[in-house]
């Protein structure tokens, strides 16, 4: 009974989720009420209210179920600590492969903190720890905001224009950068 019951509970938020993002693709989430989304879900409020108090809280847990099956392919990488681009690729085939939720994501005002949720996985902050290593506590913290800046807005870009870009040339732009941030004399030779 209780697996039933589980499985019941699982398959609903995944119908409301689902629900969300197709009601998201036309209108901006406040504009968006439980009501609606209820009907499109057909699902009953009191259903809803059961797993989530509001339409935010249900795009955070959204949200929450991307970042920890970023987490869970991050963490199947065998990481070569000579090639500190494997992390940041995987993270873009992985946002690639899920296009649509990520467009609706990261185009979505609803979480300012979303970029620095993306971007603060543990083996992407590795490769930018080791960069940041030489400077004071104080740079480091300017320089980290402006490169998970950087960052985001390029991964947005990116993904806004559908991935055109193979993910790897998009890691070698993103490097070079940070590079050339950290070591203004280093050389930007991203496109040859």
């Amino acid at each position: 009974m209780n697996v039933k019951n589980n499985r019941r509970a699982k398959m609903t938020k995944e119908m409301l989720k689902e629900s969300l993002l197709e009601l998201m693709r036309t209108t901006p989430l406040p504009k968006i009420s439980i009501r609606t989304l209820c009907e499109h879900a057909d699902i009953n409020r009191s259903t809803f209210y059961k797993y989530y108090g509001s339409q935010y809280d249900l795009f955070h847990a959204i949200e929450d179920d991307l970042l920890l099956r970023i987490d869970e392919t991050l963490a199947t990488l065998d990481q070569d600590p000579a090639d500190n681009s494997a992390p940041l690729i995987s993270l873009l085939d992985y946002l690639k492969e899920n296009l649509e939720i990520c467009q609706l994501l990261m185009t979505s005002d609803v979480d300012p903190e979303f970029p620095k949720k993306l971007l603060f996985r543990t083996s992407i902050q590795s490769t930018i720890n080791e960069s940041l290593s030489k400077y004071s506590k104080t740079m480091d913290l300017y320089l980290r905001e402006y490169l998970l800046a950087g960052e985001f807005r390029i991964i947005h870009q990116w993904l806004q224009r559908d991935c055109k870009e193979s993910s790897e040339s998009i890691v070698k732009l993103l490097i070079s950068l940070g590079n050339a941030t950290i070591n203004p004399s280093f050389d930007i030779d991203v496109f040859t």
